[in-house]
């Protein structure tokens, strides 16, 4: 049965409820992290290394979860993930080493590529045209709102009561989806659309053969892992760089992804009158300029604050908008396999969000080093897009 946001609104909240897990998992933790590392006795730098670890085991379960999702149905997978993610946040909030971080983060990155791999394939499932396309913008606008939140909240939260009510919140809120939410939500995927032949990877094989896929999902993904070089460095860099106080941090950090989240509702509207392909390749472009704006900026003021910060609000916005078009357009394409088109994208993500975290780790002591970072992973793209494969030539246009 189709339903829309005006016949189904419990719905439709639900999975944006869902799809903040991930994001809350990312960013809740980022103010607490430089004290964390000095209390428990190791460096920034492998302290970031807990971030990767998040992102490295959130890969490796998306590969499998999203095929699963699409053999057994949605909501099963999703009430697991959702225990997975409560434990985590359990091991995590009685933390008390290096071990015992990278184990948390490493189990709760199962947790959230859970809630990753169903909240869109769930949406594609019983909406169709611009009704579909415009409750995925609002999904990913939910998933900027709560980056947004995360490191505001978890600011406050850490100065009152420490790290462990962080992830005592956590695990909170996926304890109140599974036990008050979850059981209303129907089940999206009926049992006779369900995958029950093909191989996990002759599914993703089968996805990665149409020209029009490999160009979205390749080069969402390298342009997401220029901005996880701003993500993971954001925190040492406000705080170390620049002397700002961990509440101060989150403020900025929390302004700049509040106007993602007024892009990715833009993008909602804009997608009901404009193709999704010729919204990618402006913001596309306007990415690169941006960037080498904020290149320039650095260089010239290395310690103005101004300097860095008003390039890169102009680059999230941009990227708000490019990156809300870029998940739209890979599920939507793909209706019969959208848990394998999902998972697909994020796990790409989220292997170049692992690389830039990597990077992070040895190059973040400046604004240089990490503008610098984030432009050549953009001209990078842009290399792969325009030379290698060229942006959407020959492919037919994602009607409404």
């Amino acid at each position: 049965m189709k339903w829309n946001f005006g016949d189904n609104r419990f719905s439709c909240v639900v999975v944006s409820l869902i799809i903040a897990i991930p994001s809350l998992a990312y960013t809740f933790y980022l103010p607490a992290l430089p004290a964390m590392a000095k209390s428990l006795g190791f460096s920034p730098s492998v302290a970031k290394l807990s971030m990767t670890f998040l992102m490295m085991t959130a890969m490796a379960s998306l590969l499998v979860i999203g095929p699963l999702s699409d053999r057994y149905g949605r909501k099963p997978v999703l009430i697991i993930g959702l225990l997975i993610n409560i434990v985590a946040c359990l091991i995590l909030s009685q933390m008390d080493s290096l071990q015992m971080l990278l184990i948390g983060k490493g189990v709760q990155g199962i947790g959230l590529a859970t809630c990753f791999a169903v909240a869109n394939p769930m949406i594609r499932d019983v909406m169709d045209g611009a009704g579909a396309m415009r409750m995925m913008a609002m999904s990913a606008a939910v998933y900027i709102g709560a980056t947004v939140l995360g490191p505001t909240v978890g600011a406050h939260i850490y100065d009152r009561y420490g790290w462990s009510m962080q992830f005592y919140i956590e695990a909170a809120y996926s304890l109140i989806l599974v036990l008050v939410f979850v059981p209303f939500l129907p089940e999206t995927l009926p049992v006779e659309k369900r995958k029950s032949k093909s191989t996990w990877i002759a599914q993703y094989l089968d996805l990665f053969k149409e020209a029009q896929n490999r160009q979205l999902l390749i080069q969402g993904a390298v342009v997401n892992g220029a901005f996880a070089v701003y993500m993971t460095s954001s925190a040492f860099l406000y705080m170390h760089y620049f002397g700002l106080s961990s509440l101060a941090f989150g403020y900025l950090y929390g302004i700049k992804c509040f106007l993602q989240f007024l892009a990715s509702i833009a993008t909602g509207k804009l997608v009901e009158h404009y193709p999704v392909e010729s919204l990618m390749l402006i913001s596309y472009r306007l990415l690169l300029c941006s960037c080498l704006v904020l290149l320039a900026s650095v260089y010239i003021w290395p310690e103005s604050l101004v300097a860095w910060f008003i390039p890169v609000s102009v680059l999230l916005i941009v990227n708000g908008c490019f990156c809300t078009s870029n998940r739209i357009a890979v599920v939507y394409l793909n209706p019969d396999r959208a848990g394998v088109a999902n998972s697909g994208q994020i796990f790409l993500h989220l292997m170049c969000d692992t690389l830039g975290s990597g990077l992070v780790a040895v190059f973040y002591d400046s604004s240089q080093n990490v503008a610098a970072l984030m432009t050549a992973v953009l001209l990078l793209s842009w290399v792969i897009s325009s030379v290698l494969m060229p942006l959407f030539s020959g492919q037919k246009s994602i009607e409404k």
